[in-house]
């Protein structure tokens, strides 16, 4: 997984803090940094699914529509390589802890509303976990997206328009971009 400097040093504050509160769990990261090229191709699938499901819908709602499905690339929090996909795992159990949702694609894209950090779909022991990892990663400087309740990010767009910063820091990245930053 590929994440920015900031957000890694975030992430290892959240750990810490995760195992001095819980020591039995951890934090595991589903997906990190994703391509922009990726993004674009995802946003385009979406608005196709969106113009197909709702032909008769005017174009801003389809691409709204599509937007849920898939986040426009140009405010997409992965590409910018400062949002991550998050859960929390039990090590006594060998297994994610509940959160309601299973968090592999298919489940989670399947689940519709109870994606949300605060379905109402979700109750008792899972809305407990949802929150807790909310604010163990909240207390290290994410911002969650109430959308999806395993989404963080630092330093991106999202994170401040969420946190009332002025701008972001990190902008979105290429393939080529990524690559030649490890290089260095």
């Amino acid at each position: 997984m590929i994440v920015r400097k900031g957000a890694m040093e975030r992430l290892l504050k959240a750990r810490d803090e995760l195992e001095s509160l819980r020591s039995g769990l951890r934090l595991k990261i589903f997906y990190a940094y994703r391509a922009l090229e990726v993004q674009q191709d995802l946003y385009a699938s979406a608005v196709v699914k969106a113009r197909s499901l709702f032909p008769n819908r005017p174009v801003d709602w389809q691409l709204q529509y599509a937007h849920v499905l898939s986040a426009k690339p140009e405010v997409a929090g992965h590409p910018t390589g400062a949002a991550m996909d998050i859960t929390l795992f039990d090590l006594e159990t060998d297994q994610d802890v509940d959160m309601g949702v299973p968090v592999y694609r298919e489940a989670y894209r399947a689940a519709g509303r109870k994606i949300y950090t605060e379905s109402p779909e979700i109750t008792g022991l899972a809305m407990e976990n949802r929150l807790f990892l909310r604010e163990i990663m909240s207390s290290a400087g994410f911002a969650p997206f109430s959308g999806e309740f395993w989404h963080f990010s630092f330093g991106d767009c999202e994170w401040a328009a969420k946190l009332g910063k002025s701008e972001a820091f990190y902008g979105q990245l290429s393939v080529d971009q990524v690559l030649d930053d490890l290089k260095k």
